[in-house]
């Protein structure tokens, strides 16, 4: 993966409006770029590991940036909404794929699919969609995430990094999301 096609904000202090558009822009100039070239993106991966977090009265899905402040999270962290808007808007014709490790990470389902979760496992069961979005995500939406001590990263993570590293022989060189999901979810179980 060539580096100008990454975005890393992790650690970045800004606040989540300014982190919001940072990744407006980049999808847009890395469009045009790679449209400019004679290139066509395809595919859109988003990564995220931290908290997830509702709004007071759970309202609303959040993802905590290193600007969240305890005393007013929803207000200082990135709303699942928000960025579900900015990803559609600026990579409306990019299929997309999100992987979040944080606790109640399915709660974001709503914001990227027009179902309920059920939704997203069929879009996951097909072996990457035309269009659309397809989540992994470490926990279900009533579920906190974990990550047990002594290990480098969570214990999702650390499956994620194992699934990818080794693969599994039945699958061959490529897999499917949905693989990987399984993968996961036998590498979880032997943590």
């Amino acid at each position: 993966l060539p580096r100008r096609n990454t975005l890393s904000l992790f650690d970045d202090s800004r606040s989540p409006s300014d982190q919001l558009i940072e990744v407006a822009n980049f999808l847009v100039r890395r469009t045009l770029e790679m449209k400019s070239d004679g290139a066509r993106p395809d595919d859109l991966l988003i990564y995220y590991v931290g908290h997830g977090l509702f709004t007071r009265g759970g309202q609303a899905y959040c993802l905590a940036v290193r600007s969240t402040n305890e005393l007013n999270e929803g207000a200082t962290s990135i709303r699942a909404g928000d960025l579900a808007d900015v990803v559609k808007e600026n990579a409306a014709f990019l299929r997309r794929y999100i992987i979040l490790d944080c606790c109640f990470a399915a709660s974001i389902d709503r914001e990227f699919q027009s179902g309920a979760l059920g939704a997203a496992r069929v879009q996951m069961a097909n072996e990457f969609p035309a269009r659309g979005t397809a989540l992994l995500c470490s926990s279900s939406a009533h579920e906190a995430s974990l990550a047990p001590q002594g290990l480098e990263h969570t214990m999702f993570s650390d499956a994620l990094i194992r699934s990818l590293r080794a693969g599994h022989p039945s699958l061959g060189p490529r897999m499917s999301f949905s693989e990987l999901g399984d993968l996961i979810q036998i590498g979880r179980a032997h943590v």
